[in-house]
């Protein structure tokens, strides 16, 4: 029995570049996200915001690499 084995990741672009190769991943905005964690922890810490649930919706961008292989 053979099994096919899929390799997903983040940070695809980078990883693309580096190795020159064409894996499958997600991109997201890490300066983004990392600025916007910064945000709402400054904001929590100078009691600025008062939400029991708070969150940020970054955008991510799916690479179709060839390390996947679709299900049939």
């Amino acid at each position: 029995m053979t099994q096919d084995v899929s390799l997903v990741t983040y940070d695809v672009l980078n990883l693309n570049r580096k190795l020159k190769l064409n894996v499958t991943g997600v991109n997201q905005p890490f300066y983004d996200m990392g600025r916007a964690a910064a945000m709402l922890l400054m904001n929590a810490l100078n009691g600025k915001d008062h939400f029991a649930v708070q969150g940020q919706i970054c955008p991510a961008e799916i690479h179709n690499g060839t390390t996947t292989t679709e299900v049939k």
